[in-house]
């Protein structure tokens, strides 16, 4: 791409990284240009807007669904644009980060885009924090697995995006 060239950069050590909708965002792009990234960091990102909203709290689905769209009009609409349905397309290391505790974005949603991308023999690592809910690394969440995601986080890009 010429852009990539003309700004001197390597497309090849390209990262993306998101959290909550902008982790939907990373796990979508990953599968819908998996030729843009080196490496990819999803934090209490959804995998599939159904799942995410059968999971999330009813005063959350209500206001999400006039958003997303209705699980009970569009759920043909969900499976074909929720990344776990488009796992095979994936071709960069994704490193998945999530709340065991998270009332908005249940865990099961960066699971189950776990074992399905683990099931088709892509790199995929996975952190839950036990202490933690989707405040995973924001403001409120404890120190130490802020400190622990952090790290992992790094040493996640520094192995995928230097030589």
């Amino acid at each position: 791409m010429v852009a990539f060239e003309k700004h001197g950069i390597d497309q090849s050590k390209l990262g993306i990284m998101g959290r909550s909708y902008g982790g939907f965002i990373v796990n979508t792009v990953s599968a819908y240009y998996p030729h843009l990234w080196a490496a990819a960091v999803s934090i209490v990102g959804i995998s599939h807007i159904g799942t995410f909203l059968e999971k999330t709290g009813s005063y959350r689905r209500r206001s999400r669904e006039h958003e997303y769209g209705f699980l009970s009009e569009d759920i043909d609409f969900f499976d074909e644009i929720s990344p776990i349905n488009h796992v095979e397309k994936v071709n960069a290391p994704l490193l998945l980060c999530h709340g065991r505790h998270d009332s908005r974005v249940a865990v099961e949603e960066s699971i189950q885009f776990q074992e399905k991308l683990t099931d088709l023999g892509k790199e995929v690592s996975i952190i839950i924090s036990e202490e933690d809910g989707h405040q995973m690394g924001g403001a409120t969440c404890h120190i130490n697995s802020y400190v622990s995601m952090q790290t992992k986080i790094v040493e996640f890009l520094d192995q995928h995006l230097n030589d």
